[in-house]
């Protein structure tokens, strides 16, 4: 059930329509996500391996640990939580949000998300990525650390693993593929330098303000330039 408080302008019934929309489609998509993400757990099962070793997996958050694994679906299923119950405000002139311009959408970890007028133009598809963007901002207080584009995220992942699960564009990508993956189930060797405590350790810190069994407060079309 969408409980999302959605702020826009007086008459601009058209707009809290589409953002309906927006939202609901992606909360769909996130739930495409964690349903790949089981999926590969099935198929890691039946060969005895990690799900972190999952190749598509590595492909868009590194060779990472099996704790890498379980925090980024702990992170889609907290996002999803968060997305269903966020302010998300429509940006009016002389608002200041402190975004660069041009950008889709602007948030903070535990704060609404605040949508550019550039947020409107765009086609669905971003719009529903750019809220699961800025929804992973709110509820874990990710980083767009690697940069704008899905190339710079899966260059992101291969060299900084233990940064590309905590970062906005790899969770938006992923949650882009999930609905059409089609691929086959390959698994990865284990580079012997995967660090579950390292990576554990970071997700307890990040998590500090909410459990998995709490609401919490919480994007951007395949290159959206979210914040």
């Amino acid at each position: 059930m969408q409980r999302a408080a959605l702020e826009v302008a007086d008459g601009e019934n058209r707009r809290k329509e589409v953002l309906r929309q927006a939202v609901s489609a992606a909360v769909e998509q996130i739930d495409e996500a964690i349903g790949l993400l089981e999926d590969f757990e099935d198929a890691a099962a039946e060969r005895g391996v990690s799900p972190a070793r999952h190749a598509t997996f590595v492909q868009y958050f590194g060779s990472g640990s099996a704790s890498s694994f379980e925090r980024v679906k702990r992170t889609f299923t907290r996002t999803k939580r968060t997305l269903r119950d966020a302010t998300i405000r429509d940006h009016q002139p002389g608002m200041d949000v402190g975004n660069e311009p041009g950008a889709h959408a602007y948030s903070t970890h535990g704060g609404a998300i605040n949508l550019m007028e550039r947020f409107w133009s765009t086609n669905a598809t971003e719009r529903m990525l750019t809220l699961i963007h800025e929804s992973t901002h709110v509820a874990v207080d990710t980083h767009d650390d690697s940069g704008y584009g899905r190339a710079e995220a899966l260059m992101f992942a291969s060299t900084s693993p233990a940064e590309a699960v905590n970062c906005a564009y790899n969770y938006e990508y992923f949650a882009a593929i999930a609905r059409t993956w089609d691929g086959e189930h390959r698994f990865v060797e284990a580079t012997g330098d995967d660090s579950d405590s390292e990576l554990s350790s970071e997700f307890e810190s990040s998590s500090e303000s909410g459990s998995d069994s709490d609401p919490e407060s919480s994007s951007a079309g395949s290159d959206s330039d979210s914040d």
